[in-house]
């Protein structure tokens, strides 16, 4: 079974970690996840970001009454399996909406992951590994995983001619 570190939300006082292997999994009827959604500022879907572009991930699910303590997850990965970004909140009824605004991913393909935990268990109710996918173009000659703002200074040495 492979781990990943899965930070608390707010709400979370015992260290929220659940651990998954890397596959679609539903453990119960208790809960779904009937649809995830990728768009832009305007709301509009598409597959296609330029690094600093608003991104919105439209998670839409479901569960039961009796779901206390249900935690939802959505991480993006890049496409060889790199673990850019997770996040997850207190489960609430209806439509969720994570807003990454001015997303810093570089030149890439992109997947999300979604999933649905209660908080005292290490397995999830449903999981959807590679739900949806995504691309980011970056114009720029960075490298790696996100851009992060920089700027070069130089100075040359000082000449007494």
């Amino acid at each position: 079974m492979q781990r990943f570190g899965l930070f608390p939300p707010a709400e979370s006082l015992d260290g929220f970690e659940p651990e998954y292997k890397l596959s679609d999994h539903t453990a119960s009827g208790d809960a779904q996840i009937t649809a995830v959604e990728i768009l832009d500022a305007a709301g509009h879907a598409r597959t296609e970001f330029n690094t600093g572009e608003d991104l919105r991930i439209k998670i839409h699910h479901s569960f039961s009454g009796v779901l206390h303590n249900g935690y939802l997850w959505a991480g993006i990965f890049r496409n060889d399996d790199i673990y850019c970004h997770g996040v997850s909140r207190k489960l609430k009824e209806g439509v969720v909406v994570l807003h990454y605004p001015k997303l810093p991913l570089l030149t890439g393909d992109y997947y999300l992951s979604v999933g649905i935990w209660k908080k005292d268990q290490k397995e999830p109710l449903v999981y959807r590994h590679n739900i949806s996918n995504f691309k980011m173009n970056f114009g720029g000659q960075d490298h790696g995983t996100v851009y992060l703002e920089h700027a070069w200074k130089m100075q040359l040495p000082f000449r007494n001619d």
